[in-house]
């Protein structure tokens, strides 16, 4: 089945049967919760580009960056006000990337290759290097870890290069994200 939103021909496969639909506009939402994925799609989805839109990596990506928007910035707001339980908490990309798929009139109709293209994102990601950098103190005895964001595990700052970033910038990047210390600048504080 071939299918054009916003300019975009896409050629659908028979359905997977293994995604169940996490959102359903006609199911009970919160107010909040449908103003929260209405408010990340804005942001994250709906003016991405016709030719990101036809990568599933770009559209998996993007959708990365929204869950965490979603995660660190709504849902934490959420509970700093007391109204954490009027949000739908995700712990991982593919349940928030499935509800935003139901949700998204843009992305609706390539609902059918979701599994499909939630496998070849996957294997994608996988492929993509991940930099970082050793912190230590001026004697070398003590080293900076930051704890992983669900809480289990510790690590060296680092994560994965972005598109069209080299290896040390990436490290330069992840690090200052990760820990407000910024390896580039005279004394590594902005």
């Amino acid at each position: 089945m071939n299918i054009n939103t916003s300019g975009v021909s896409l050629s659908c496969a028979a359905p997977f049967l293994t995604l169940k639909p996490i959102f359903k506009r006609n199911m009970k939402h919160s107010q909040a919760y449908l103003d929260a994925m209405d408010d990340v799609h804005t942001r994250f989805i709906l003016n991405l580009p016709v030719e990101e839109l036809a990568s599933a990596d770009r559209i998996f990506f993007q959708l990365e960056q929204a869950w965490w928007f979603y995660d660190d910035f709504i849902c934490d707001g959420a509970a700093k006000e007391g109204k954490e339980g009027e949000l739908k908490r995700f712990k991982y990309l593919k349940p928030f990337a499935a509800a935003m798929f139901e949700f998204s009139d843009l992305l609706k109709p390539m609902l059918p290759r979701f599994e499909e293209m939630y496998a070849e994102f996957s294997a994608y990601k996988r492929s993509i290097s991940t930099y970082g950098t050793i912190l230590l103190n001026r004697d070398a005895t003590q080293l900076v870890l930051c704890k992983n964001w669900n809480g289990k595990s510790w690590t060296l700052p680092g994560g994965k290069v972005n598109q069209n970033e080299g290896g040390k910038e990436a490290a330069a990047r992840e690090t200052y994200e990760e820990t407000g210390f910024d390896p580039n600048a005279e004394r590594g504080l902005c």
